[in-house]
């Protein structure tokens, strides 16, 4: 199953080169389905949409954990690149999303027209005693210099 964390849109012509916008979440985690789930994150500039890193495994627990994770998105060039460190504990990776990423496959954005941003989390586990919930959300946008 899948949960929107974040969606926005960057206005047309105010994402300038060295920009970095960050976000935050908080979100309560419960996994009491009888065995391990996969969670993945997803991050998306407009229509393109990419898992930000492996699918990482969320034990059977009757508890409900807190999580938070803070993800940054750097207009470089005419490229976007994300670095992403979850708080939770575990190391911080950083992926580049370049325009010619065979990789990522993410194509270059339009920065003189309106840019959505999403975030998403998927849950290998559709069980309703298997859920993601969303506490707080805030993005801002830091200006080069």
């Amino acid at each position: 199953s899948s949960t929107a964390f974040v969606t926005f849109t960057v206005p047309a012509d105010t994402w300038a080169a060295g920009d970095v916008i960050r976000v935050f979440c908080s979100y309560l985690l419960k996994n009491n389905s009888g065995g391990a789930a996969n969670m993945t994150w997803y991050y998306g500039i407009n229509s393109d949409t990419q898992a930000f890193e492996g699918a990482r495994s969320v034990g059977n627990n009757a508890a409900i954990r807190t999580r938070q994770l803070m993800a940054e998105f750097h207009r470089v060039v005419n490229d976007v690149w994300s670095y992403d460190r979850d708080i939770s504990g575990v190391p911080p990776q950083s992926v580049s999303f370049e325009g010619n990423s065979t990789a990522a496959n993410w194509s270059t954005p339009a920065f003189d027209s309106d840019i959505t941003v999403t975030l998403k989390l998927v849950m290998s586990v559709a069980n309703a005693n298997t859920y993601l919930t969303p506490s707080a959300t805030s993005a801002y946008k830091i200006a080069a210099g």
